[in-house]
């Protein structure tokens, strides 16, 4: 028998998970090394000045001294967010310059090439999103004759217990308008757009128990959601092997609450 769904009452709950914002963030302690100091004043523009939480304080790279790379060094592997560069000023900020990520201080890989650095008085802002021990920039120009830095941060990512899930709820009626009752197999798919256009994402969750028509499931429990809902995305369902229905579902964020007992 045809199924139709006719969404009496739909709730959708899922948690915005953007980039690092999703993330709880905590400062790692970090130490650092660089490939020359200005003039060898180590007491004055040495690069533990980037680490020394003073904006006020420098490290300068060696005058003409190019390629310059200062390296950090969080002392065991730890799951890293993001990391904040700032750039004395724009015209001491690099014109061409690396990030790279190593797990042993000796091979590196190039997370970003040929960069340019920005001054922002917030800091210049990188999502690194890996597991690795140490952080190297590795500048081949600036726009003067060395590159000045007043800060680098080292922000390492815990998970807080926000699922990658989304709870979806709504009422399901056959073609004769009678509530659906039993167990059913229905499929969901997430797309980038309203209509066309391949799934990003999908799964199919079998023996769903149905009462007087309501369904309520747990999306992500059978495939899990590994997007980052930066993007608009759209829902699809399919009841058995009856088809989607249409139209699809806009989702929209709501707030997420954490209650922290200690």
């Amino acid at each position: 028998m045809k199924k139709t769904i006719l969404m009496i009452s739909l709730t959708v709950f899922f948690v915005c998970l953007v980039g690092p914002s999703a993330i709880a963030e905590e400062e790692l302690p970090v130490t650092v090394t660089a490939s020359s100091v200005y003039n060898g004043r180590d007491q004055y523009y040495g690069p533990n000045k980037t680490v020394d939480g003073n904006l006020n304080t420098i490290w300068i790279g060696g005058f003409l001294e190019s390629p310059w790379w200062i390296m950090f060094d969080a002392r065991t592997m730890h799951s890293i967010g993001i990391i904040r560069m700032f750039w004395h000023t724009s015209s001491f900020a690099p014109k061409d310059y690396d990030i790279q990520v190593s797990n042993d201080g000796l091979s590196w890989e190039n997370l970003f090439s040929g960069i340019e650095g920005a001054y922002k008085s917030e800091g210049e802002e990188r999502v690194i999103n890996r597991d690795t021990r140490y952080i190297r920039l590795y500048i081949r120009s600036t726009r003067s004759a060395f590159p000045i830095l007043k800060e680098f941060k080292v922000y390492v990512q815990e998970d807080f217990p926000v699922s990658r899930t989304m709870r979806f709820q709504g009422k399901l009626k056959d073609a004769d308008g009678l509530p659906l009752q039993g167990l059913f197999e229905v499929t969901f798919r997430l797309y980038k757009r309203e209509t066309e256009g391949a799934p990003v994402w999908q799964e199919t969750q079998t023996d769903i128990a149905i009462e007087e028509g309501l369904l309520d499931v747990e999306l992500g429990s059978v495939t899990p959601l590994a997007l980052d809902f930066d993007k608009q995305y759209w829902l699809s369902v399919e009841v058995e092997s009856d088809g989607e229905m249409t139209p699809r579902f806009k989702l929209t964020c709501v707030p997420y609450s954490l209650a922290i007992t200690e």
